[in-house]
């Protein structure tokens, strides 16, 4: 959105531009918003003239500190047009507008500035679970001779940020069940991220849900979608789900 100062006429023509939206004026002091008046004069090669009077304002209503006066005006053919204002003090004004290449450049830059945020979002979401597992690594280092982790190549979609690589990590015991730790997301209602733990013929479910705090991951884990039944996800909780998928010795 572009500006330019006026104190009482200014030749649109100069803008380049064949149509603008005037957006709002402002100053110095609010006296020199009283009873303002905006008008448009047309002039056309056969000489005909039009006027088009824009709006009136006046002081009384103005609240904010800042004096401003908010204007959503559309202005058709710039080339003949001229814009007007007077005011009883005849004070500098500056008048704040848009063009249609104002409109596309801001689009431009919101979509460019939310794409910027998105990837810095799924860059915080990949290192947090890589960190994860990681810390789960080295938790089943201990027992590598019987437990093997891997690390699997994986992508998935979301409707925000499109498609992306996220690895799976597999933990894999000689005897016994798998244990598979699947990034579903970042952007997911009331966390930074889920992580669901997949564990054949287990009988319950697992998800690990992300929780940032100063900038510190939580993972806390929570059985068969109840909300009642969570704990933080630490190396305790991890050996205990071992127990669990590794089956009983039956030899006496």
């Amino acid at each position: 959105m572009n500006s330019f100062n006026l104190s009482t006429t200014k030749n649109l023509s100069e803008l380049g531009e064949d149509v603008i939206t005037l957006k709002r004026i402002t100053s110095d002091s609010s006296e020199n918003l009283q009873s303002i008046l905006l008008f448009v004069h047309k002039k056309y090669p056969n000489g005909d003239t039009e006027t088009h009077p824009v709006s009136t304002y006046d002081s009384n209503f103005l609240y904010t500190k800042v004096p401003e006066i908010n204007i959503d005006f559309k202005i058709v053919d710039c080339a003949i047009s001229t814009l007007e204002i007077q005011n009883p003090k005849d004070k500098q004004f500056q008048i704040f507008y848009e063009t249609l290449s104002d409109k596309l450049r801001h689009l431009q830059e919101k979509e460019d500035k939310s794409r910027t945020n998105v990837k810095s979002e799924v860059a915080k979401w990949q290192n947090s679970v890589n960190a994860l597992y990681k810390n789960i690594i080295e938790w089943v280092a201990p027992f590598n001779e019987n437990i093997k982790p891997e690390i699997i190549n994986y992508s998935i979609t979301e409707e925000i940020s499109g498609q992306y690589e996220i690895p799976i990590l597999a933990i894999k015991p000689n005897i016994g069940k798998s244990i598979t730790f699947r990034p579903i997301g970042t952007f997911v209602i009331g966390a930074e991220g889920r992580i669901d733990v997949n564990i054949s013929n287990f009988g319950k479910s697992i998800m690990l849900v992300l929780h940032r705090e100063d900038s510190k991951d939580n993972w806390v884990m929570i059985i068969d979608k109840n909300i009642q039944n969570k704990r933080l996800f630490q190396k305790p909780q991890f050996i205990n789900l071992l127990y669990e998928v590794i089956p009983e010795n039956d030899s006496n």
